[in-house]
């Protein structure tokens, strides 16, 4: 119950090498080690996320509930055999335990799942995430944040609220300029590319962030101060889960006969 900057400096690497290796795991197993290692490497490259700065924030054991609970939903769309539904279960509840976004990227995934009628897996990882809320509600009351303002959201305030909402989508481009180039080079791949096994990320991820803008313009501070002191954070956290987009998309090596 109290501050210890020695063991978080021992546990964000075990967690940072963790990622790396549910990175290639899962894309090991369904692709190929090429395509994990892949992963891997990208996400390794991603130094700011797991700069000493981020030592005792959410951040870095966040990415790594998305992307225990992203392969666990994309092994859900191939199958759903009884340890496939208790990792979907266990990473739903470890991802939403830790920021309340993760309550919002278990609820995309779920309904995504949802859609393509796959109601178990949907429910395995539904059910943890409002196993969850309901003993926070029971146990601490109803969980309102002084952060955001709601009321925004009422009808009448609808005049206040879009001008907010495209503010923010506009320092949202300001900031994806400042990595223009990487940016650009991840959106020639995807369109040269084709389509690979981990593309069901792809508008989970946008949706997440479309969100995250909504989130911001309800802010009940400036909303340009929370856009510059999070967008950053959250685009190098739902980073590694891109990796498994980006590295699922390189060509399968040819299988050797039998």
């Amino acid at each position: 119950g109290s501050w210890n900057d020695q063991a978080l400096a021992l546990l964000f690497p075990l967690c940072e090498l963790a990622t790396l290796a549910a990175l290639y795991g899962f894309l090991a197993r369904r692709v190929s080690a090429l395509s994990g290692a892949t992963a891997a490497a990208l996400t390794a490259l991603c130094f700011p996320l797991f700069r000493a700065v981020n030592v005792g924030t959410a951040e870095v054991p966040f990415a790594f509930s998305v992307v225990l609970v992203a392969t666990a939903f994309l092994d859900a769309l191939f199958d759903r055999t009884p340890t496939i539904l208790a990792r979907v279960a266990v990473a739903s509840l470890f991802c939403v335990s830790i920021k309340q976004e993760g309550w919002l990227f278990v609820g995309l995934l779920a309904v995504a799942l949802a859609i393509r009628r796959r109601w178990i897996p949907g429910l395995a990882l539904a059910a943890p995430a409002a196993l969850h809320w309901m003993l926070l509600y029971f146990l601490r009351g109803p969980q309102t944040r002084r952060d955001f303002d709601f009321t925004l959201f009422q009808p009448h305030h609808w005049g206040e609220l879009v001008p907010r909402f495209f503010q923010v989508l506009g320092r949202f481009g300001t900031e994806a300029l400042a990595g223009w180039i990487p940016l650009l080079a991840i959106v020639l791949y995807l369109v040269v590319t084709r389509r690979g096994r981990a593309d069901p990320l792809l508008p989970i991820v946008a949706i997440q962030i479309l969100c995250y803008a909504v989130a911001f313009s309800v802010s009940s501070f400036d909303p340009m101060y929370a856009v510059e002191g999070a967008f950053r954070r959250i685009a190098i956290t739902l980073f590694p889960a891109l990796t498994l987009v980006l590295a699922a998309r390189l060509p399968e090596p040819p299988r050797s006969a039998s």
